[in-house]
């Protein structure tokens, strides 16, 4: 009784821990979370001072957060984009460049109750004299930043977190298709290689036990559909689901061409009118992600079945509803992506 007592206050603190941030129980890929960012920088932490229990005004929340946080020290080796922009060759390596920066913490141990350690995916866990890759928000009315606790804003310096963040960090390197009436399409890809996974199913066999069949392999693929307006003015556009707006091409390394199915068949007697809501208006210059059911920050999950070698995918919007609910012209076309490679490697068996 006693360990499970244990085992249910365990899943109830990091119950609470997964409500006071919803984002990580969605999967956002590392294009949303470097859009999100104010900073994106290479830094050593050198100092890290104890968790205190303050009330914040921190972004993503629409009220000030009164939790436990942890606020560190930091001396920037690095930037890699400011405000969404690469600086400049002479501001590229600043100089002794420090900031501060508040990051959620777990409350300090009490002597009478045993510690309970939740995964580090929670909260950012910092050392002092390590080098970190961080996607940085700033702080309104303050000089200090804010490091979200989802495990994309922060990881270990290494070469190859680095480049990863760096492919994704600047916008107008995405893989942006063709501009078609002021708007153009990419398709960013969470990762261009990965790795084929047996799929095994469970079965009866002939003595009528349950036992593991192989059922061939796959490989997923997460990524981000962004839309951007490139023109002078507001562009309104329809993303009505039933309308299945959206299509991912995926040609396999043999130059087959499958399109994937992002819908499905609809439920009987689940189709809504179209309605105001279902129109999205998109301002000059701004990028917004969609998803099947319309502009949504989680990112769409693609499963590349049985050929290992290089995939092609290219992602396609169409819309031909020229209005809107309140009869304003709406932006109709077809709009497509440029092609990115996905390189899949073999299973081993």
């Amino acid at each position: 009784m006693r360990k499970l007592a244990c085992l249910l206050a365990a899943g109830a603190v990091m119950l609470a821990g997964a409500s006071t941030a919803p984002a990580l129980l969605a999967h956002l890929t590392l294009a949303t979370v470097v859009r999100q960012g104010d900073l994106i920088v290479v830094a050593e932490v050198t100092e890290t001072q104890a968790a205190a229990r303050l009330t914040l005004n921190v972004p993503g929340y629409s009220k000030p957060l009164e939790t436990w946080f942890r606020k560190h020290g930091l001396t920037i080796s690095r930037v890699i984009t400011e405000n969404g922009k690469v600086p400049s060759k002479a501001a590229a390596v600043p100089a002794n460049r420090t900031i501060e920066v508040f990051a959620r913490s777990l409350p300090p141990p009490r002597p009478d109750r045993r510690a309970i350690l939740l995964p580090g995916m929670y909260f950012p866990t910092l050392r002092v004299g390590k080098s970190y890759v961080l996607i940085l928000r700033k702080m309104a009315g303050k000089p200090e930043y804010y490091l979200p606790s989802h495990p994309k804003n922060w990881r270990p310096a290494g070469k190859e977190e680095i480049a990863l963040v760096e492919r994704v960090a600047v916008v107008d390197k995405w893989p942006w298709g063709r501009a078609v009436k002021g708007l153009r399409l990419a398709l960013v890809p969470e990762e261009t290689t990965v790795n084929q996974q047996q799929v095994r199913r469970s079965a009866r066999g002939k003595g009528g036990r349950m036992q593991t069949v192989f059922q061939g392999r796959s490989a997923t693929v997460r990524c981000q559909i962004a839309l951007r307006n490139v023109s002078d003015a507001p562009v309104g556009i329809a993303l009505y689901r039933w309308d299945r707006f959206l299509s991912v091409t995926m040609t396999d390394p043999n130059g087959k061409a499958v399109k994937a199915d992002l819908y499905g068949p609809p439920a009987r007697g689940t189709i809504a009118p179209f309605r105001q809501g279902d129109v999205a208006v998109v301002s000059p210059g701004k990028v917004v992600f969609l998803g099947p059911r319309g502009k949504s920050q989680q990112s769409v999950s693609l499963n590349l079945d049985t050929s290992a070698g290089t995939w092609k995918m290219q992602a396609s919007l169409a819309s031909k509803r020229g209005r809107a609910p309140d009869r304003k012209r709406l932006w109709t076309g077809v709009i497509t992506s440029a092609a990115v490679k996905i390189e899949v490697k073999k299973a081993r068996d």
